[in-house]
């Protein structure tokens, strides 16, 4: 079998302390995901849970934004620690003009606090690029890991995109599919261009934007003005002493 052309090089004590402890539960590990959806322009982003018999089985993440390429992967995608803002600037993204969310570069690693294989699958002009990567080949590398590359450069007529699929995972009671959607949405801030939902294993969705970020405050009091007292201009208010 003929070597991966993907590389990631890295400090194994470094990716163990990252993958294993930089997040223990759900929503803040795949918020990082989809930040990296946000900074890639997409519009729509779909969290999928799957189940078997109500055991976790898997987890994926469905975009429609620009995709990665066959370059970005080594030079981006799989360099531990690249902070993107100062390689690149916050320069606004070409579609909606938004500035980049991710930081670090780490966001991949905390998945493997939760799953043992990442399998990422992205379309990027007509490019079909897919590669997986598994925590236990990761510790066994020694400082230098080629995840599988499945796929490398195949022509396609798929709109471009990126899938991030997670299996192997750790948990083993049910997702808490409505508590999920809660957290996120408390993660987030929503527009008009950034639609996202969560699919629960029975294929029921909820869409989480700001009208449910905010149904979830309790609120504390409020007020009406129907007849607010202005000042014209030039005016002094006296005060008695």
């Amino acid at each position: 079998m003929n070597q991966s052309p993907f590389e990631m090089r890295f400090d194994p004590q470094t990716i163990k302390h990252l993958g294993l402890r930089m997040y223990s539960t759900l929503a803040p590990a795949l918020a990082e995901i989809i930040s990296n959806s946000y900074d890639a322009d997409a519009t729509n982003v779909i969290v999928t849970l799957i189940e078997d018999k109500r055991n976790p089985k898997e987890i994926k993440i469905k975009d429609d934004g620009v995709g990665i390429s066959y370059e970005e992967i080594n030079d981006k995608f799989l360099v531990i620690g690249r902070n993107r803002r100062d390689a690149e600037g916050d320069k606004p993204s070409a579609r909606y003009k938004r500035l980049p969310t991710g930081k670090k570069g780490l966001g991949k690693l905390a998945l493997f606090g939760l799953v043992k294989t990442i399998t990422v699958t992205t379309v990027q002009a007509c490019k079909l690029n897919e590669l997986v990567l598994n925590w236990d080949d990761l510790m066994a590398a020694r400082g230098s890991y080629r995840p599988k590359a499945t796929i490398i450069n195949q022509d396609t007529k798929s709109f471009e995109g990126t899938v991030i699929s997670m299996t192997g995972l750790k948990r083993k009671t049910s997702f808490d599919f409505n508590g999920l959607a809660d957290s996120l949405s408390r993660i987030f801030l929503f527009d008009d261009t950034f639609n996202l939902l969560i699919e629960s294993p029975s294929g029921d969705r909820i869409s989480i934007d700001n009208k449910k970020k905010y149904s979830l405050l309790n609120k504390e009091f409020d007020w009406s003005l129907e007849s607010p007292f202005l000042v014209p201009p030039g005016s002094w208010i006296c005060r008695e002493n």
